[in-house]
């Protein structure tokens, strides 16, 4: 079945209007798909970017919380509290007091060579006498730093020396989800969760049954506290709020699509005009032409090989019409 009947004009408007108007569409469809991808990994790369952000603030804080224990460690008069039976309660309650109240220590405690509680707010601590973390410090004189996953405490230790001998150690107890809780930006689609040594510490926004985008960062420079710690970041967004951003980028494009391919038929409807119009205007003339009277049909205006049938054709009919007469003169 013919569409178009022979109409040549119509033929050809529709034959490259389609041609151009699939191009386009198979051209933005394969657009559509790139972009896709390309937003779908740029959208995980910020989310990566936001959590090692968020590491590396961490790792700050904790740091902070280290040097703030090797100062109070090394005051003197923390010093002296090991000896100084009866001046540390003079001293030390305000001293402690102090740390938990400004620095966000959990909690305080003195501790003698051997391990005994000299002084430590809240007055009844965690039994730390047992504690191995507690004696490599003592014993090696240097810092430590664990984690206590029961109590889901941080425990920083740092050896208190006189005249580079070790006296005791003081024992600073921090609350590592009320920091994360404070460290980490809290968005409405987006989780946390905190590990440390493959225990779960923390955790915000996050739900079972929801579909996530994640992502999981640990620590990159070694070593820090964060490294010796083990920890994990694992954080992620809901796919939703994933899919609506990407959606609205992609109908944005799309509508961008849809206007170029919209200008480019108007514009393939003018160029099958403008093609069609000395052919139609060329045929017109030779239906016109008849064997009593010669009507050339050139020119035609194009200048090309149209014009050029135009005047062969006009050669061979005047060539006719003439022989036309001389047959009607005998």
């Amino acid at each position: 079945m013919k569409i178009f009947g022979k109409n040549f004009k119509q033929k050809l408007i529709f034959q490259i209007t389609l041609f151009v108007g699939l191009t386009l569409l198979f051209m933005s469809g394969i657009m559509v798909v790139l972009l896709n991808s390309s937003l779908n990994k740029q959208l995980e790369n910020n989310l990566r970017l936001q959590t090692r952000n968020s590491l590396k603030f961490l790792e700050s804080r904790l740091s902070y919380f280290f040097e703030n224990l090797q100062r109070f460690a090394n005051d003197p008069l923390v010093i002296n509290a090991l000896i100084d039976t009866s001046g540390r309660q003079l001293y030390l309650p305000n001293m402690v007091d102090n740390q938990i109240l400004f620095k966000s220590a959990l909690s305080v405690s003195i501790v003698d060579f051997e391990g005994n509680n000299i002084y430590s707010n809240p007055p009844k601590p965690t039994s730390y006498s047992n504690f191995s973390t507690l004696r490599d410090a003592l014993v090696t004189g240097k810092p430590t730093i664990d984690f206590l996953p029961a109590t889901k405490t941080l425990v920083m230790i740092h050896p208190v020396k006189y005249y580079n001998t070790t006296q005791g150690a003081v024992i600073m107890g921090y609350d590592i989800a009320k920091i994360s809780g404070s460290v980490f930006e809290l968005k409405e689609n987006i989780f946390y969760r905190l590990f440390f040594n493959d225990h779960q510490v923390y955790q915000s926004n996050y739900f079972e049954n929801i579909i996530y985008t994640s992502v999981v960062n640990e620590p990159v420079n070694n070593p820090n506290i964060l490294t010796k710690l083990k920890v994990k970041l694992v954080s992620g967004q809901t796919q939703s709020s994933l899919s609506t951003q990407i959606v609205k980028s992609l109908y944005t494009f799309l509508g961008i699509c849809l206007l170029f391919i919209f200008l480019s038929i108007i514009l393939a409807v003018w160029i099958a005009n403008e093609i069609s119009k000395p052919i139609l205007m060329l045929c017109e003339k030779i239906k016109n032409s008849s064997d009593n009277m010669f009507k050339p049909c050139s020119p035609v205006g194009t200048n090309d090989e149209l014009e050029d049938l135009a005047l062969a054709f006009d050669d061979k009919s005047r060539k006719v019409f003439e022989h036309s007469l001389k047959v009607q003169e005998k």
